[in-house]
Formats: structure tokens, C-alpha cells, sequence
């Protein structure tokens, strides 16, 4: 579904669409994500190079005396997607190669999820500190370079020796996953300090371990009547509950940019390209980012999806229906034992948690989750979040208890994953 909501953006609206990108390589981590923390080190690092090849292009794209996207400039719409569909076919042919340098962020990612090191904030805090500090600083000492000469000479009068700005742009790109894995390790202390979400409500971590441990109950669970931590009180407190609210429907905000700066920017519409500058240009952007704050937080508190993020789920129900397993051996046709559950292991709230979800239907959470006695706030998109207080409970509605490898692999066997 994101390859082709991908493709649809790419000929529709904008020539720069990443999803495509995205959902290519996307595929290729989640077979990853199946074979464990070596297959994933190892892919890492092999196309860690990859980053190199894009950065030499965007330090020395300036050379070229190119203008930007080609359809940015078109006399009208149809003219725009005439241009776009040609570039959006051919950039999907190529996009196991040209997109490969994603791989590198994804698995890196994909680890740090499986060892649950932004969530278990407190079991990683020092190792946390070292890699915001390390990251952040590496990040910005091989951003400056490019980034000063770019702000410095523009025009390229003074520097334009090819291979420097090549250098430079290898310099800025690798040093940026680096810059990115800083920011990350830096910003999971202060979610979990400003964590908007109730006591019973468990994070919508979408990592895990790489296999599941049996994790013992702790003796008490928070409650929802139990009041929020004090971090999620106050305007901060509200500021990152909004860009929580926002992030749960990107998909739609993405896709949101995209209509807005087509409304402001082409020659056929307001043509306000033209009229600002780059700084104007980047202002009303983040002002429409902004302002999708504002129906993001309701939605948010409401439970609701975004408009894509509901397309995509029915999408996903009417593709892969819900119909009974055939009985085997060892399952009998009386258990339902047809939804899948993870351990429970990122801690949160004083217990620790895990997810439901299912193989089959986005409704087949909520019916177990409803026998379970599972509040309807604990829903997030497309799992359940549960405490392992909750195992008896999941256990009598027939709820199959699964590790974290085995469920990518049935996720993906069903299309879902």
C-alpha cells in the first residue's frame, strides 16, 4: 500500500516523494528483521557506502546550474503530471539501486528497536547520554563544512572544485546517520520525561527484542485513574502531545504538505515560488506544518486515524480478509488461537508491556481485546498495547503468544507485515 500511495504522490503531486524509497527498501528490512542482529549489523554497514553516493551528488548538485524539479515550473497541472510520470516510473525501476543507502538508517534502526534502547529509558540512560553526546557532535562537525560553504557561496564563485564538494557532501551525508542516531538517544529521555500518554497506556513502540523472554508480572499495575507524569503537564508537556498526535497520522500530513504547496507555489495556482524567496518559501511551509497540529490533537484523543492512515487499514482489511484457520493436530477448531501477541517487555509506567495484533484483520484486535477487558485507549494504529498483568486475560480469549521474530515472519507471510 505505501508503494503505491508513493507512486500515486509522485505523478499527482510532487516529484521528491520518498515512500516509494521507502517501501522498497522497507520490504527488503523486514526479510532482515527475520534473520536476526548479524544480518542486520552486516547489512548496516555494507551499504553505509550508499549514503557516500548520495552525498557526493548533493554537494556538487550546485554545479550543474539545474533550477529544481522540472514540473515546479510547468504552465499547468496535466503539463506538471506529464513531466512527474515519466520521472516516477523510471525512479521505481530503479529504486532497489538508487534507494539502497536506505537500507543503512533502517537497520540501524530496526537494532536499536530490538534492543528496546529508546524505550527502556532507564536500563539505557548512560548508554543514551554517550551516543546523544558522540552523535550529536560527530553529526555537526561534518555538517558545518558543507553546510558553511553552501550559505558562504551558493553560486559556487569561489569554490568549485568538484572533488572537494564531493568530499564535503560524503562528509555531510555519513556523519548524518550518525547526527540522526544522536538525536534520537538525545530525544528519548525527554519523551519519556514529557511521555503525553495515561499510566495505562503503554507506548507504541513498534520495535522489539529480537526474541521474546518470559518477563514476571510486577506486583502492581498503574491504573487509568492514576494521574499522568508530571512532564505531560504544562505548555511543553502539551507541545509534545501535539507532535505525538501529529505523528500518528504522518501519512496524511505528508500527503497534506504536498496539496498545500501545490496550491501556493506552481505557476498555475498562486505562484508564489516565483514571488519568494527561500526563506519566505520554507516559513509557509512550516506554518502549514503548524497548522496541522490542530486537528491532529483531537483525532488523536478521539482514538481516530488520519484519512490515509483509514485508507490504508481498509485497504489492508479488504486485501487480506479474515477467514478460519483450518484445524491441525496440535490446534484444535474450538480455540480461536488466531491472533498473535508478543511478551511483554518495554517497560513503562512501573510494568512492562507488549502488542496485540493480528494476521488476518485490523478488527480482530479489537474483538480479542474486548473479551481480554482491554480499555479502548490502549488501541494505537494497528495493535493494542497491553501490560503483562493482562496475560490470563489475553490467554482465556484465545490469544496466541508468539517472539518477536516469528511474528515478522507471519506478518509477512499474510501480507500484513
Amino acid at each position: 500500500m505505501p508503494l503505491a500511495i508513493g507512486l500515486a504522490h509522485a505523478i499527482l503531486l510532487f516529484s521528491g516523494d520518498i515512500l516509494v524509497g521507502y517501501a522498497v527498501i522497507g520490504m527488503l528490512c523486514a526479510l532482515l528483521m527475520t534473520r536476526g542482529r548479524v544480518s542486520l549489523a552486516a547489512a548496516a554497514i555494507v551499504t553505509l557506502p550508499a549514503l557516500g553516493v548520495w552525498g557526493w551528488v548533493d554537494g556538487t548538485v550546485g554545479l550543474g546550474g539545474g533550477t529544481g524539479y522540472a514540473s515546479a515550473s510547468a504552465p499547468d497541472y496535466l503539463a506538471g503530471v506529464g513531466i512527474r510520470a515519466p520521472d516516477a516510473l523510471h525512479g521505481l525501476s530503479l529504486a532497489p539501486i538508487e534507494e539502497i543507502g536506505l537500507l543503512s538508517p533502517m537497520a540501524l534502526g530496526a537494532l536499536m528497536a530490538r534492543g528496546a534502547l529508546l524505550e527502556d529509558v532507564p536500563a539505557h540512560r548512560g548508554r543514551l547520554g554517550r551516543l546523544a553526546r558522540w552523535g550529536l557532535a560527530i553529526g555537526l562537525v561534518g555538517a558545518v563544512p558543507l553546510a558553511a560553504v553552501l550559505v558562504l557561496d551558493p553560486a559556487h564563485t569561489r569554490l568549485d572544485a568538484e572533488i572537494v564538494l564531493g568530499i564535503l557532501g560524503v562528509l555531510h551525508q555519513v556523519s548524518g546517520l550518525a547526527g540522526a542516531v544522536g538525536l534520537a538517544a538525545g530525544a528519548a529521555p525527554l519523551a519519556a520525561r514529557w511521555d503525553p500518554r495515561p499510566a495505562a497506556r503503554a507506548p507504541g513502540a513498534d520495535g522489539g527484542p529480537a526474541d521474546a523472554t518470559a518477563t514476571p508480572t510486577p506486583p502492581a499495575t498503574p491504573t487509568a485513574t492514576d494521574p499522568p507524569p508530571v512532564g505531560a503537564r504544562g505548555p511543553l508537556g502539551a507541545a509534545v502531545r501535539a507532535v505525538e498526535a501529529l505523528g500518528a497520522v504522518s501519512l496524511s500530513a505528508y500527503l497534506a504538505q504536498s496539496v498545500l504547496c501545490l496550491l501556493l507555489f506552481p505557476p498555475y495556482t498562486l505562484d508564489l515560488g516565483a514571488r519568494s524567496a527561500a526563506a519566505g518559501a520554507a516559513a509557509l511551509v512550516l506554518a502549514g506544518w503548524l497548522l496541522m497540529l490542530l486537528p491532529a490533537v483531537p483525532l488523536r484523543r478521539s482514538g481516530r486515524r488520519g484519512p490515509m492512515e483509514h485508507v490504508r487499514a481498509l485497504w489492508q482489511d479488504r486485501a487480506h480478509p479474515a477467514h478460519p484457520a483450518p484445524p491441525t493436530p496440535t490446534e484444535p477448531a474450538e480455540e480461536p488461537d488466531d491472533r498473535l501477541r508478543r511478551h511483554p517487555r518495554w517497560p513503562r509506567h512501573g510494568t512492562v508491556w507488549g502488542h496485540l495484533v493480528s494476521d488476518r484483520s485490523l478488527e480482530e484486535p479489537h474483538e480479542a481485546a474486548a473479551r481480554a477487558g482491554l480499555p479502548p485507549r490502549a488501541f494505537d494504529l494497528d495493535h493494542y498495547d497491553w501490560p503483562a498483568s493482562a496475560r490470563e486475560d489475553l490467554e482465556a480469549a484465545g490469544v496466541s503468544f508468539v517472539g518477536d521474530r516469528e511474528l515478522t515472519r507471519i506478518l509477512l507471510r499474510s501480507g500484513r507485515g
